[in-house]
């Protein structure tokens, strides 16, 4: 499902780069200027481990505490054939679960991406399902195909597996063409580049389990550098076969239970886990500048290596420490502001008790007295698995969500904790139930990341609501201002800083424009690449609408659709086959996008031909076209034609007079109506214009031609105007002298 965006937002009284303003009150206590760009998350996609396929499911799991473990699906491998408890014993495996993707990965909509059956079948499902992860996640951020097309936007992948590769290549002779391009982890990176004809930067990551947050922080960097104006950060876990499960056995890593037991004492180690995932990256400034949603901003990132260890896999608490506060300083931000720390919590013996130590000998120490002064941490392995190559990003996009809604999210299988772990003077504990944010104001979050070969990634990450609003910044974003728990637990709808372009006069027609917005219909357009899938994304549609709770306010019900209706419009790719359907409330839409009388259509190969016809004096009423004011450009030209007749010599206001009631309007004068009718013509013109409408032919009647003139540019604004305006005032005075008139029509085509 798509953000619900907004037509644009401003930046006002501050840059996007600067924290503290002139009066000292830009960020919390003990910060002031950002040492590094702020960057903002605009967009998040994910397949995650059974229900959790997008980020709004993957937060109903964790909110309500379950968990995605199964056996191995028998489509993958025979898991109980490769089963053995002791995970010392060769080619075999200790434990019989994991947790798996519940969609059939060999699914895949080729066409959509232009990829022929044949490069298909050669494609790891890695690159598969990551491709339609990225396209999610551009949809959320409201980004288009076209909106990318061609330009600088980089793209960075984290992996770590090739199970596929494997496959392949236990028959040679079977080996499909497209073999070399569809297993290489550089095509990773490189498919969605080429798909989506990206031209900035664009490789892929392999540090491990770290992977994913590494790529992260070189998008990060690449973005303050100005390589490009936008990123996608990505990653992919698939287990395909039993050939690391057995190794990663026969090392001792893994669970026998398959479950990741973080920080508590039954911890005996990782569970593995399949997913993909998919970031929109964009420059604060830039984002602000776009009016995209700010889902979060991501303060700074830091990556280090262990070094030389007791062993190869064996973790530094030295250089993770290290990790934490070279994060923090290089990006100015206090550490005791933070307020949740998304661990990289496996479940290992050894491993969660190092993490622990770092975590509080460097922010542990800033916390407050008593349990309640303690530093929530967690894992989101313990409800997904760990996802390897993909883990980082799912423990950023965790934190996200938990932002956003003022949430700290449960542990699971947290009963006693791990001896090893000090909680009391580490001053951390482990939520085991959904708990609204321990602080006030401003809410931060910590991810870590590890790779088993040493390679640690950091990242810091604020709410967009606080961030901007201490400093002074005006953007859209999602984030409640009022932790989201009980029956509220999804998120809410588009909230911003600043004020919409629109109306500001006070006795005009653009103050009455708003009074009627709540009535107004509405287009929503709905479209899909084939016709079956446009029903199947109506439904749905219809489905997510009944779910929203009825409200009895009216400006929040107008704005979400009118944030609606701009987003399907504007902000999603146009697909050939489209629904579209008039409605002026959320349940009229529901209902009607749920109807079973619905029918998509094509989109035609060529523009159809249009022909606009002007109506002549008759057709007006009073307060006509009061609801088009809302538009900038009608609005513009109105305003326009407004100065013009005041320098003509009209001693009325366009404006006023179209404000006014039944009872005061002189509409039925022709001084003012036909200069009105001129006016209001001349503006829709403009405003189809805007949309991309232009008429193949025009005819007026009477003085609709006037209208019809400008429309094919026989004249100007100004020079309509005159006409109008002088016709009108000639007519107002030729009945007062009790003339009547007549109206000659000629029978004669164009050529004659």
């Amino acid at each position: 499902m798509a953000e619900v965006l907004t037509p644009g937002s401003s930046v006002e009284g501050a840059d996007a780069r600067r924290g503290a303003g002139e009066d000292g009150e830009g960020g919390e206590e003990g910060e002031g200027e950002d040492k590094c760009m702020p960057i903002a998350i605009v967009g998040m996609g994910c397949r995650f481990p059974q229900e959790a396929t997008s980020p709004e499911k993957l937060w109903e799991m964790l909110y309500n505490k379950r968990h995605a473990r199964t056996e191995v699906p028998g489509s993958r491998f025979n898991g109980e054939g490769f089963y053995h408890p002791d995970g010392d014993r060769s080619g075999s495996m200790n434990m019989k679960g994991g947790h798996y993707l519940s969609e059939d990965i060999a699914a895949f909509d080729a066409r959509f991406f232009s990829i022929s059956p044949t490069e298909a079948k050669s494609m790891d499902p890695m690159q598969r399902i990551l491709l339609e992860v990225v396209y999610e996640a551009m949809e959320n951020a409201g980004i288009t195909l076209a909106d990318l097309d061609g330009s600088d936007t980089g793209c960075y992948v984290g992996c770590f597996t090739d199970d596929y590769d494997g496959l392949l290549k236990r028959d040679m002779e079977l080996s499909p063409k497209y073999h070399s391009v569809g297993i290489v982890p550089a095509i990773l990176s490189n498919r969605i580049s080429f798909c989506f004809n990206l031209k900035g930067p664009s490789l892929t990551v392999d540090t491990a389990c770290s992977s994913s947050l590494v790529a992260v922080h070189l998008a990060c960097q690449s973005l303050r550098a100005g390589e490009s104006r936008v990123a996608i950060v990505g990653a992919s876990n698939a287990l395909l076969n039993p050939e690391i499960h057995v190794g990663m056995s026969n090392m001792h890593f893994l669970s026998p239970d398959s479950t990741c037991y973080t920080f508590d004492e039954r911890a005996n180690g990782y569970a593995r886990g399949e997913g993909m995932a998919a970031l929109i990256l964009k420059p604060l400034s830039a984002a602000l500048a776009d009016g995209d949603t700010i889902r979060a901003v991501i303060r700074g990132t830091a990556t280090n290596q262990d070094g030389k260890t007791a062993g190869m896999t064996l973790p530094s608490r030295e250089a993770q420490a290290e990790l934490i506060q070279t994060a923090y300083e290089n990006a100015g931000c206090d550490p005791g502001v933070t307020g949740y720390f998304e661990a990289h919590g496996t479940g290992t013996a050894a491993g969660d008790p190092i993490e622990a130590s770092a975590i509080g000998a460097t922010l542990g120490r800033f916390r407050g007295e008593g349990e309640e002064g303690k530093l929530f941490v967690g894992s989101v392995k313990t409800n997904i698995g760990h996802l390897e190559g993909a883990s980082g990003l799912a423990g950023l996009i965790k934190s996200v969500l938990s932002l956003e809604r003022g949430v700290v999210l449960p542990n699971l299988w947290f009963e006693k904790g791990n001896p090893a772990i000090d909680f009391e003077n580490w001053r951390i504990r482990v939520p085991t139930e959904p708990m609204p944010w321990p602080t006030e104001g401003l809410r931060r979050a910590s991810i870590n990341s590890f790779g088993f070969g040493g390679t640690n990634c950091h990242a810091i990450v604020d709410d967009a609501l606080h961030y901007l609003e201490r400093r002074g910044l005006r953007g859209n974003h999602t984030t409640s201002p009022h932790p989201l728990l009980g029956d509220s637990v999804q998120r809410p709808m588009l909230l911003g800083h600043g004020k919409m372009e629109g109306i500001e006069e006070e006795d005009t027609i653009l103050s009455s424009a708003t009074s009627t917005l709540a009535a107004r219909p509405r287009i929503f357009k709905i479209s899909a690449n084939e016709e079956k899938l446009a029903l199947t994304l109506a439904r749905s549609f219809a489905e997510h609408l009944a779910s929203i709770p009825p409200t009895t306010n009216t400006t929040d019900t107008t704005t979400y659709l009118d944030n609606l209706a701009y987003t399907l419009h504007t902000r999603r790719t146009p697909l050939p086959w489209t629904i579209a359907v008039v409605a002026s409330s959320v349940c009229e839409l529901a209902t009607k996008l749920a109807s079973p009388s619905i029918k998509p259509t094509l989109r035609l190969s060529s523009a159809p031909k249009i022909g606009f016809v002007f109506t002549g004096q008759g057709a007006q009423w009073p307060r006509m076209g009061r609801e088009l004011m809302a538009y900038p450009v009608f609005k513009d030209v109105m305003n326009k034609a407004d100065s013009i007749l005041h320098s003509l010599g009209a001693r009325w206001s366009l404006l006023h007079e179209l404000a006014k009631s039944a009872e005061e309007s002189r509409v039925d004068e022709a001084e003012v109506s036909q200069p009105m009718c001129t006016a209001l013509q001349i503006a829709l013109v403009d405003l189809l214009s805007a949309w991309g409408v232009h008429p193949e032919r025009v005819v007026g009647h009477s003085s609709g031609e006037i209208a019809a003139a400008y429309a094919i540019g026989a004249l100007s604004l100004r020079g309509a105007l005159q006409v109008a305006y002088f016709r009108g005032v000639h007519s107002s005075r030729v009945a007062k002298l009790g003339l009547r008139g007549g109206m000659m029509a000629v029978g004669l085509g164009e050529e004659e």
